[in-house]
């Protein structure tokens, strides 16, 4: 039967084990806002008790340890949701900023300085032997000009600046693969015994696959191995390092330093994003508005050279014969220096109108598109798959953070912190230790007792 020191040992046990169940209980209290925090959980055994032939007698109760309360399955489902949402959104505010370029919802838009540049033409065509109608049509179509540039700087801003996120974000996952090796060094040295080093690298985690989508999975030795496109950014003590290189256009791609500069393929999260919207959003739209720039210029080109201007002269492009797109479209060197080359004429009479009249029609003409737009359809065909783009991203960017917001609401509910259950929890520790209390006291009683007997 247990004796009166077993007693004691018995309330010294449990008087330390619910003393640090309540330490525990106030971490968590205190860690209620901590970003990655996992609620711990006391790990309380019922100690090997006593058996002799009266039977088996109860050892009391120790504290084991402490772990965090996490969900494996629904942190994989967060941190997968954390990739698409991070591409979702990063997309969707790239598209807003380059639809902003185009400025369609104002009247300096290139839809309006098309208008103005037929117009001119129009009006040429009203008073063809006029130099007022030549200053007047020259003026405005070095501002179509002028518009085609200003678009082609703020599209090349947007790339450099995307490039540059790509290359921020690139150095941030160096960052935290590097960290994610320091804590691998220490929780291999504990064995994976530190919630505190658990909780650190979940939150670079959900940081890392928000940014790459990598993907991830813990050893035995409670180390994490971090893996994207088939390369192991993370292994035990070990890593890969991002690098960043630029080719002749100035857009950046993603190297694996240390495995001879192979190609990096990242396509979902925040940098995913980033090229996605580089790579086929903006380069298919600047194809587009180059073609439309190069056909505007070739198919002018080719009825000005047929006409003549005021002086009798022919044969003279109006815009720069060699445009081939939104970059290098201009208006013909002699023609800026000299309004009066504007061919109007179609026989080199002062009054004929004819080829200012055939010009001014190529805005009703299908050039584009194997024949089937004009090319103010074309430009309209362009700001529509730009808006479809943008209205389609945010349905996804939307939809992504809807199924992050609920991933996150799984694990809130695993792992996060209420204060009322803490409370709760914490209340009946204090019980549980003020009870070994007085167990303890009991027994120092009935010893004090037994002694005054002995003597």
């Amino acid at each position: 039967m247990p004796t009166i020191n077993s007693t004691l040992s018995l309330g010294k046990r449990a008087l330390l084990a619910h003393q640090g169940a309540m330490g525990l209980g106030a971490d968590n209290v205190a860690n209620v806002n901590t970003p990655g925090y996992a609620r711990k959980i006391a790990d309380l055994r019922s100690a090997p008790g006593i058996r002799n032939a009266l039977g088996a007698f109860g050892g009391g109760v120790d504290l084991l340890g402490a772990h965090g309360e996490r969900d494996m399955f629904i942190e994989r489902q967060v941190r997968s949701a954390l990739g698409e949402a991070g591409r979702g959104q990063t997309s969707h505010q790239m598209l807003r900023m380059i639809e902003e370029v185009f400025g369609e919802l104002s009247s300096v838009g290139l839809s309006n300085a098309f208008d103005r540049f037929w117009n001119a033409w129009h009006d040429l065509s009203n008073d063809p032997s006029s130099m007022t109608s030549r200053n007047a049509l020259l003026g405005t179509s070095i501002n179509l000009t002028r518009k085609f540039h200003d678009i082609d700087r703020q599209l090349n801003d947007q790339a450099e600046r995307i490039n540059e996120q790509i290359t921020v974000k690139a150095s941030r996952v160096n960052a935290i693969t590097q960290e994610l090796v320091r804590i691998n060094e220490d929780l291999s040295r504990l064995n994976g015994e530190a919630p505190e080093l658990v909780d650190r690298c979940s939150l670079l985690l959900d940081e890392l696959t928000g940014l790459t989508g990598a993907t991830y999975r813990f050893e035995d030795n409670g180390t994490v191995s971090v893996f994207l496109d088939g390369a192991a950014m993370v292994m035990d003590f070990d890593r890969q390092i991002i690098g960043v290189e630029r080719d002749d256009n100035g857009n950046c791609s993603l190297v694996l330093s240390d495995a001879g500069n192979r190609s990096l393929n990242v396509a979902t999260g925040e940098i995913g994003g980033l090229f996605e919207v580089r790579d086929e959003t903006l380069a298919e739209l600047r194809q587009r508005l180059d073609e439309l720039a190069a056909t505007l210029a070739r198919e002018v080109n080719s009825v000005h050279l047929t006409g003549y201007g005021l002086n009798g002269s022919t044969g003279i492009d109006f815009f720069d014969p060699e445009t081939t797109g939104i970059s290098d479209i201009a208006i013909n060197y002699r023609i800026a220096n000299d309004a009066s080359l504007i061919a109007a004429s179609s026989d080199g009479s002062p009054g004929d109108n004819r080829i200012a009249l055939l010009i001014a029609e190529l805005e009703n003409r299908a050039v584009l598109s194997d024949g089937s737009e004009t090319i103010g359809e074309a430009y309209g065909s362009i700001a529509t798959w730009l808006g479809v783009r943008v209205a389609n991203a945010e349905i996804e960017n939307e939809g992504a953070q809807l199924a992050l917001y609920q991933a996150e609401s799984w694990r809130e509910a695993v792992s996060g912190v209420s204060l009322d259950e803490e409370m709760a929890k914490l209340i009946a520790s204090q019980l549980a230790f003020n009870a070994s209390a007085k167990l303890i006291s009991m027994a120092d009683s009935m010893l004090e007792q037994v002694l005054a007997l002995v003597r």
